[in-house]
Formats: structure tokens, sequence, C-alpha cells
């Protein structure tokens, strides 16, 4: 096995991590880079964008309730209801401070359109790529026709001043390769933004939240240079949590499934279950105290989010 990240050859060492009942992958870590990653099914995000009871229908959630605003041009409400994730608010926030409305942009991956269209609302002169016809689809429906299927679609010669992505590059299959074909989609001076997931966030076998197929790796933060060209200035920002984040993060996780491909049968009957409010507003602080008090060691992972500015 070569490492899908730095291309360091035969990795031997692996193990066997069941995400789902019905689904089950081989997880490798890498020497070299530090990376953590999983095999990579091509086919499982239009899969997944195309289930019923996928939780990517989450998306077409999130767009319908952001087009209300949209359609109201209701700039805060669109950043309040997307800035919930510091992924998006990451994005908002550092294209925002260029403050520039003639910058051209690109999303990649940009799923039901939702991030978009804040800079469609906001005048900005932007495109929207993503894998799944249906997500094109729906986004031109929502917020007009800035949408395309992958890049085939646009000019190959075509050149931005930004370029953003949030949450795919730990589900492609080559980062390397993707952060090099879109870099030079760059006039000079660009920029990229994205953010990536942190190897040091691991919980257990994998980090508490998306899990293979959908994410499929990990990335270590110190490490990036082995990997990302040195020609590229790179501005690297690593999130912690604090105990109660963590804490409401691995109670209230809304990702949580115990069938990837079929409808879960039965509700776990657990913690997640308690009203969050009894639970965040009675649990929480009795835990918080007793472990002030006892000065309890709790083994929950500090660091979670990678926050990328990459300058050409």
């Amino acid at each position: 096995m070569n490492c899908r990240v730095c291309g360091y050859k035969n990795i031997k060492e692996g193990y066997f991590f069941r995400c789902y009942q019905d689904y089950s992958v081989n997880i490798y870590r890498c020497p070299e880079c530090n990376s953590l990653f999983s095999d990579y099914d091509r086919n499982i995000y239009i899969k997944l964008h195309n289930m019923k009871d996928s939780t990517y229908k989450n998306h077409v959630i999130l767009a319908q309730s952001i087009s209300v605003h949209f359609k109201n041009c209701d700039f805060d409400r669109i950043y309040n209801e997307l800035g919930k994730s510091y992924k998006n608010r990451f994005v908002m926030d550092e294209i925002e401070k260029l403050d520039n409305r003639e910058l051209k942009i690109l999303e990649i991956g940009c799923s039901d359109g939702y991030l978009t269209s804040f800079f469609i609302a906001k005048g900005y002169n932007i495109l929207g790529i993503d894998v799944s016809q249906d997500c094109i689809d729906n986004a031109k429906h929502f917020f007009g026709k800035k949408f395309f299927k992958k890049t085939e679609e646009l000019d190959n010669n075509e050149k931005f001043d930004v370029i953003y992505h949030v949450g795919t590059i730990g589900c492609v299959d080559n980062p390397k390769e993707f952060i090099e074909y879109y870099a030079d989609k760059l006039n000079s001076g660009g920029i990229m933004f994205f953010n990536a997931p942190n190897v040091s966030a691991l919980y257990g076998k994998w980090i508490n939240g998306t899990l293979p197929p959908d994410l499929t790796i990990l990335f270590d933060p110190v490490k990036l240079r082995c990997w990302i060209d040195k020609k590229y200035k790179l501005k690297i920002v690593v999130l912690k949590k604090d105990l109660k984040k963590s804490l409401n993060y691995l109670f209230f996780n809304k990702n949580k499934r115990k069938f990837l491909l079929k409808k879960n049968k039965k509700k776990n009957r657990n913690l997640r279950n308690i009203p969050e409010n009894l639970v965040k507003n009675i649990f929480f602080p009795i835990v918080f105290n007793i472990i002030k008090n006892l000065r309890i060691k709790i083994n929950i992972p500090e660091e979670y989010g990678i926050l990328v500015k990459l300058k050409k």
C-alpha cells in the first residue's frame, strides 16, 4: 500500500475498522507524513447523495433554510446560520477581509450551494462545482445558475483569484494532485482557502465525526509541507476544543449512524436520546465541577480542525 497523501511506498501496517455494521475498511498510517488513511471508494459520494436516508440529505435541508434568507437578501442570517460551522465561518471571514467584489472565486465541492449563496448574495463573482448532478440541480434551484458539475464544464484556461473548498480535501483520492490541479487555476498572487481533518483529533480508531468511506484521510498539520509544494506560501492554524465543546461534540454529534447503506432499524437508547437542554444545563455542569474539583484528566483530543491559507 502506498500513501495516498505523500506517496510513501510499501506501507504494510494497518488495522481493520468497522465504521458501520454494514461497512468496513482498512486503515493505514504513513510513517513519512503521519497521515491516517483508508481505502478509497470512488463512487461512494454520488451513491450517498442519491440515498434518501443518507446524512447528505442534511445538506439539502440546510440549503432550503438558507434559500429563504437568500431570497430576502438577509446577509446576517445567512452568515449566522452558516457560521455555526467553523469551516464555513473561516472561508466567509477570510474572503470578506479581502474586501474586493471583483475577485473571481471558485468553490470546489459546493454541495447544494448554501455556502456559495453567501457570496452570490453579496455580489461576488463566484462559481460552484460538485461531482453530484443532484447537488448541482438543487443549487441551481435554490440559488441560480452559477453551478456546474466538475471542472470539465469550465474553460480549461480560466483562472481565479480565490479558490476554496470546505470538507473536501479528506475525501479525494490524491490530495497532492488535487491541490496542484486547482492551485494551477489560481492567478499569480491568488489564494486558496481550505480546512483539513486533523489526525491529532483521533478518538479510538478514527475521529469522532465523519467516518469512512466519506472522510478517508486525516492529516498531520506539522507535516503538510511534506506534500504541498514549497513554492506556495502556507499559513496554517490548528484549532483546539475546550472540555465543554468536546463533551458536547461527543454526545450530540448529528452524524451518528449504525448503518451506512440502509436505514437504522432501531434508535440507540443512550445519552444522545436525552433532550440536549437537560444534558447541557444539568448533567454537564455536574461533570465540569467533578473534573475541576478532583483534577481528573480526560482523554479527549484537544485539537480538531486545520485551517489553511495557500498563496500562489
